[in-house]
């Protein structure tokens, strides 16, 4: 699952905050089944209003923008 995206939802009690360096813990359980590991980037979107972020992985960006890339190559007048 190396293409994958994470939500993370927002929750004020929730046990996964972010630490004193600002960066997010994402549970063992989640980094084993994204094949993540230490030192891993990764882009995270926060939406405001939303109350969640959706983390993905440079795989997944890397399919999301080559299947754009592959939608736009078909559609006419491009």
């Amino acid at each position: 699952m190396l293409d994958a995206a994470v939500i993370v939802v927002i929750g004020r009690r929730g046990p996964h905050t972010l630490n004193r360096q600002g960066r997010l813990r994402l549970p063992a359980s989640v980094r084993h089944q994204c094949g993540l590991t230490a030192g891993d980037r990764l882009l995270v979107v926060a939406l405001p209003g939303q109350d969640f972020l959706v983390v993905y992985t440079p795989v997944a960006v890397g399919s999301i923008l080559l299947a754009h890339h592959a939608r736009a190559r078909q559609e006419p007048g491009r």
